[in-house]
């Protein structure tokens, strides 16, 4: 009798240590970037040991139900919370928007001294919602799926400076579409208010006030990085006066950059340099303005901090003539 109760006191034991230990362990690695994840309602999900994602609740479901067809198809709309390291966050996203940017304000000294974001950016997108609505059935909160997809491939454009020269005084709406998606985080005049009927003289002043419109965006990186130069800290001043001049920016565009950028590029012997030019901006951000210009260029700079110097492909620099009413923009991208 005693053996016996020794064995179920143990069984027992045991029984109790197996899922009590489980109560307390979760799965730190349940998915990567880029991957599809299903997750239910109270669900955590980690990406990593410090980065987890939750579905806290389904707030709307307005679908309409499977066999009817109409123009408006409703949505679902839902709470999520992400946590990475000791920051929570909470978010909401619906079905009808693309893409959603997540921003962790990710302390890194060496550019929040500079002025420069510090946060770790990326995409978050709802791809699909189970079960589908049949008739005018009550989905129950327990068996609610949604899949999204993480993507960590979001980078913020830096400074762009758009420059206006119309031939005379001209009256313009000016603004920016996101085909991969992005948006727009900072801006001078106001953007998208103080972009719209703005008086631009033929020296470029705006609205008898800004010489330039200023924004920056997060954006996916979709840039090229198999040409470009390889240049040392203390050369970047003539480098930039140099490549801008070929590029066909004038003096006072030049200055604008170089007044804003040499005293920004100081932690590395050496920065590797992506140039981008109008055709590959123009797939991640358009510019769009009320009246053609005869003439625009747009030149965006991916640097990057390297230890010593590489050997790279040069890149070639295309013509540009600054003709009738002519854009330029400049802007950089700074790589971590």
């Amino acid at each position: 009798m005693k053996r016996i109760l020794s064995y179920i006191i143990a069984i027992t034991a045991a029984v109790i240590f197996f899922y009590s230990c489980n109560l307390f362990v979760s799965d730190k690695d349940a998915f990567d970037f880029g991957d599809t994840v299903n997750i239910a309602i109270g669900e955590t999900l980690y990406e990593s040991d410090s980065l987890w994602v939750r579905l806290d609740s389904i707030i709307e479901d307005s679908r309409c139900p499977m066999y009817l067809s109409t123009a408006d198809t409703g949505r679902v709309v839902a709470w999520f919370s992400f946590g990475i390291n000791d920051t929570v966050q909470h978010w909401m996203f619906s079905t009808d928007s693309i893409r959603a940017r997540v921003i962790w304000e990710y302390p890194d000294s060496r550019f929040s001294t500079m002025g420069f974001p510090s946060g770790m950016y990326f995409w978050f997108t709802i791809v699909n919602v189970l079960p589908y609505r049949v008739m005018d059935e009550i989905i129950r909160e327990r068996d609610y799926r949604i899949s999204f997809v993480m993507d960590p491939d979001v980078i913020i454009i830096l400074k762009p400076n758009i420059y206006l020269y119309p031939k005379l005084t001209t009256k313009l709406d000016v603004s920016l579409e996101f085909p991969l998606g992005g948006e727009v985080t900072v801006s001078d005049p106001a953007y998208p208010e103080m972009w719209q009927d703005i008086k631009v003289t033929p020296s470029g002043k705006i609205n008898r006030e800004h010489d330039f419109l200023f924004y920056e965006a997060a954006l996916p990186d979709k840039w090229q990085y198999d040409e470009g130069w390889s240049v040392k800290q203390g050369g970047l001043r003539i480098f930039f006066e140099d490549n801008l001049k070929d590029y066909g920016f004038n003096m006072r565009e030049i200055a604008d950059f170089t007044e804003y950028w040499i005293p920004r590029l100081k932690n590395s012997p050496y920065y590797v340099i992506y140039p981008q030019h109008t055709a590959k901006i123009d797939e991640v951000v358009t510019l769009d303005i009320s009246k053609t210009p005869r003439s625009i260029f747009r030149l965006f700079y991916v640097i990057k901090e390297i230890p010593e110097f590489e050997d790279m492909f040069t890149p070639h620099i295309p013509d540009f003539e600054r003709t009738g009413f002519t854009v330029t923009e400049w802007g950089v991208v700074l790589k971590k």
